[in-house]
């Protein structure tokens, strides 16, 4: 199986209580591309490429068609279960030629809209399965700080996509911007595949077209640092898709194994920290003194 993976990686400066701040890579591309990676599969990763992320884990899996000196850099700041994200520094869109050739299984999951609709229309030629996780599609800059925020191009989303991740508070937005449930009707008629909402730790919404189920997990488990969570859930749940074509299965299959990686991951955290060299090279602590 071939996996193509579209989205810019990032630097996260991640503060899990006011005691513990640490830097680290990541990005939806890189965590999607961990369990497929864990499984032995080709996959080919599109994205802007910078030497800032030279060192990053998943830059190996760059086709490297695009440059930029800009990269991504997020500063991620745990309050209890919830979190806040500001952005540091900020990579260019991915160009619209800057994609697959040949068929190929697709996971779209931009981190702030570096995936235009254009672009995904294009990638859906070549796609045999395409998976998109919205919240690259909902997320606005405002002052610095990352906000959720309705976009109707999700409904363009919802015509292209065989495989749609949300979580609870993306689905929210979604679902406000609709209050009209004639207009959800309407919306959610616009479904081509499946939308999955994983409301962490233990449910799973699975919505099509015509039905909804609601999964309920024997599951309490709360990771430390949920970065990743989705991504790594929606890679593993379109693995299992593909080979299976089963929504419910796909879900137990792919919560169970994001689950175990949550509990690995915050055994042995922090991973992959960037050196000094990276840091200093892309101004890490810019704009981040109080």
């Amino acid at each position: 199986m071939r996996f193509c993976i579209y989205g810019n990686p990032t630097i996260d400066i991640i503060k899990e209580n006011p005691h513990s701040e640490y830097v680290e890579y990541g990005g939806g591309s890189y965590y999607s591309s961990l369990p497929l990676i864990k499984r032995g599969l080709s996959i080919e990763v599109y994205a802007v490429y910078s030497p800032a992320v030279s060192g990053h884990p998943v830059a190996e899996y760059i086709i490297k068609q695009q440059y930029s000196s800009n990269v991504n850099i997020f500063k991620i700041e745990y309050h209890g279960l919830n979190r806040t994200l500001s952005v540091v520094d900020k990579a260019p869109q991915i160009y619209d030629w800057n994609t697959h050739v040949g068929f190929c299984y697709v996971i779209v999951n931009p981190v702030l809209g570096e995936v235009s609709i254009n672009m995904l229309r294009r990638i859906k030629l070549n796609s045999l399965i395409l998976a998109v996780d919205l919240q690259g599609y909902l997320r606005k800059i405002v002052n610095g700080n990352i906000i959720l925020e309705y976009n109707p191009d999700i409904e363009v989303v919802f015509e292209l996509a065989d495989v749609i991740h949300a979580d609870l508070d993306e689905y929210e937005v979604i679902s406000r911007n609709l209050n009209s449930t004639n207009i959800q009707v309407q919306a959610l008629k616009k479904l081509r595949g499946v939308l999955v909402v994983t409301a962490r730790p233990n449910r799973i919404f699975i919505i099509t077209s015509n039905k909804t189920k609601i999964i309920e997990l024997n599951e309490d488990y709360y990771a430390q640092v949920k970065t990743g969570a989705g991504d790594y859930f929606l890679a593993t749940y379109t693995y299992y898709y593909c080979k299976t074509s089963d929504e419910e299965e796909s879900s137990y299959l792919a919560h169970e194994h994001t689950t175990r990686w949550l509990m690995y991951r915050d055994n042995v955290r922090p991973h992959h920290t960037p050196t000094t060299q990276h840091i200093s090279s892309t101004r890490i602590f810019k704009n981040t003194s109080p």
